[in-house]
């Protein structure tokens, strides 16, 4: 296996490991986002995000919103 390769899937299982957050010290802002793939930017960190609707789905995500917002 070419040396490089190696190196991607050692990078890849890293970035995919969780952490479960802590119940005594919650993280600030939205709640989920030290482990969220999408960080969205930095208002993540200060507010949680209203319910957007995608499709036919509600998310719960700053990506989104540009979308409708709906309520809880």
């Amino acid at each position: 296996m070419p040396r490089g390769s190696v190196e991607k899937a050692i990078r890849v299982k890293e970035s995919t490991v969780a952490t479960v957050p802590s119940a005594i010290n919650p993280a600030c802002g939205y709640r989920f986002h030290p482990r969220c793939f999408a960080r969205a930017s930095e208002i993540c960190e200060k507010e949680s995000p209203p319910f957007f609707t995608v499709g036919e789905q509600r998310v719960a995500c700053w990506k989104y919103q540009q979308h409708t917002v709906t309520s809880g």
